[in-house]
This record gives structure tokens, sequence and C-alpha cells, in this order.
């Protein structure tokens, strides 16, 4: 009995070696620095702010275009706010800060449409600085020869007041007898014949874009 005491010390004393040991290495792992998340890191350096757009002039060629042809006529080029920043004729290149700007155009000559409209581009035009835009004001157009009839017999001469529908107010356009197409914007009509003493009502006579045609109007 004498001999096993000092192994049970000794054994006592490994013991007591190897749970401080554990200890020392558990403290370890807590003291260690965590690492961060590179992923996280990468996008959160790449959330940068946006350049603002290059400030400066611009230039910005405005055309009529009537039927899908280049026509005359005057344009105007107006700010977000209504403001005229520019105006001069079909074709010209205006020199504007850039940004963006609505289109006014009108046609001046009768021989082109003969109601002479003014139209607004459909959208905004944007500008960028130092390049050159170009833009369009589209009209469309009808090419007519009325034919007028009374009792089925030709009238060889009148005159006619017509007035589109949808525009109360406006002056109404005068046709007369000829072998002549007339350009005019398409759309649904009313009008006034006068031949000799008469003077008849007559409605819904319809234009169409695009076309060259003979619109006949029968009268009792």
């Amino acid at each position: 009995m004498r001999n096993l005491a000092p192994l049970a010390i000794l054994l006592i004393s490994i013991g007591c070696g190897g749970a401080a040991a554990n200890t020392d290495d558990t403290a370890d792992l807590d003291e260690t620095e965590p690492v961060q998340d590179e992923t996280l890191a990468e996008e959160t350096s790449g959330d940068e702010e946006p350049e603002p757009p290059a400030t400066g002039p611009g230039q910005l060629r405005v055309v009529n275009r009537v039927g899908g042809e280049d026509s005359t006529g005057t344009v105007r080029v107006l700010s977000a706010s209504g403001e005229v920043v520019a105006e001069g004729r079909s074709g010209d290149t205006f020199t504007v800060e850039a940004g963006s700007y609505r289109l006014v155009g009108e046609i001046t000559d009768a021989a082109v449409l003969i109601d002479t409209p003014t139209r607004e581009s459909d959208g905004m035009i944007t500008v960028l600085a130092g390049q050159e835009q170009a833009a369009t004001i589209d009209y469309p157009r009808a090419r007519v020869r009325l034919r007028v009839t009374r009792r089925g017999r030709a009238v060889p001469r009148w005159r006619m007041e017509v007035r589109r529908q949808g525009q109360e107010g406006a002056e109404p356009l005068e046709l007369r007898s000829s072998e002549q197409h007339t350009p005019i914007t398409p759309g649904r009509y009313d009008a006034t014949l006068h031949f000799g003493a008469n003077r008849i009502e007559v409605t819904g006579i319809i234009f169409q874009g695009g076309a060259t045609m003979d619109v006949p109007v029968n009268v009792d």
C-alpha cells in the first residue's frame, strides 16, 4: 500500500497540467481578431456617387417634315418651362445648353399644307454637351381633289369653306374647283358649299393621311 500513494499523486499532477493547457488554448481563440467579409468590403467600396452629366453647349438641328419629306417653315426650341431658347427656319442648327427641350414648328407656305398648321414634336429632345442632335417635327398630309356633283351632274365652278372637326372657332379654309390636288392636314371635315345662288352644308368629309385622292361630294 505504501508503493501506490506516490503513483496516485503523479496522476493527479498530470491531470491538472492538462486542464491548464486547455484553458490557455480557449483564451487564445477568444482573443483572435474577427475576419472581415471580403465580399461585403468590395461591395461597399464600389458604392460611389454617379458622375453628374457634362454641362455646356451642344447643337440641335430641327427640320419640319411633311408627309415624310423635309420641308420649309419655322421652328422654335422651348425649355421644359416653355421659354423660347432658340428659333429660326426649318433646317437651322441651334447652339443650346445641354438639357431637354420641346420643339414647335409651323408650316408657313399654303402650297405645302393649305391649313399652314403649327405642330409640337412628340416628347422631349435631349441635347448633350459637345454633341450634335438632329430632330424632326412630323406633319401628316393628304392630297385631295374634290369632285362636286348635283343630281348626278358635275358642278363646274364652286367654292367650299371647310372646317376640321374638333377645331371649333378656327378660320375656315377655302377650296375651289381645280384640276390640281390640294395638300391638307388629314382628318374629318365639315363644309359649306357655294355655287351659283346655292349655299349647302356638307358634313363628314374624310381626308386620309398619306393618300392622293379624289373626294366625291354629292348634293341634291
